[in-house]
């Protein structure tokens, strides 16, 4: 629904945060591990045009320093907000007990990205270089109201 979405209105700004996430022992470089993350889940993920602006911690691929795990399950679209406990697999949807809550009122919502546009503008969730190089360029933080 949102690739649909993105189709019929090219100025919707669509912006996802995600984990991409280093096995415990793993030595491989963070651009091995992103392109494994690309290869095997985003293409599966999103496999079509247009693509949305995609971000992560960097600190979930360091190997050394500070690690961080990005566990924020919430959506903004227009004036609404989602937020859930579901992570985004078969088992949450369909196994697993969750709970969410959505509002709809634009503050919270207009709250929520502007949040994320902070972190982005202090570099702490860096855009995934190789979407922006290979789909296109969706690089606005601002949403149309």
């Amino acid at each position: 629904m949102i690739r649909e979405r993105m189709v019929a209105l090219p100025e919707l700004q669509v912006r996802i945060v995600c984990n991409i996430q280093r096995d415990r022992g793993d030595t491989f470089s963070a651009e091995t591990l992103l392109r494994k993350f690309q290869q095997q889940t985003w293409s599966r993920l999103w496999p079509d045009p247009p693509f949305p602006s995609f971000f992560f911690d960097p600190r979930s691929l360091s190997l050394e320093g500070e690690k961080a795990i990005c566990h924020v399950k919430a959506m903004v679209a227009d004036q609404d907000l989602l937020v859930t406990s579901a992570n985004l697999t078969d088992a949450a949807n369909l196994s697993n007990f969750e709970l969410g809550l959505h509002l709809s009122i634009a503050t919270h919502a207009d709250d929520v990205w502007d949040h994320f546009d902070r972190l982005i503008q202090q570099g702490l969730l860096q855009s995934v270089t190789w979407i922006l190089h290979f789909f296109g360029n969706r690089t606005s933080t601002k949403r149309p109201v």
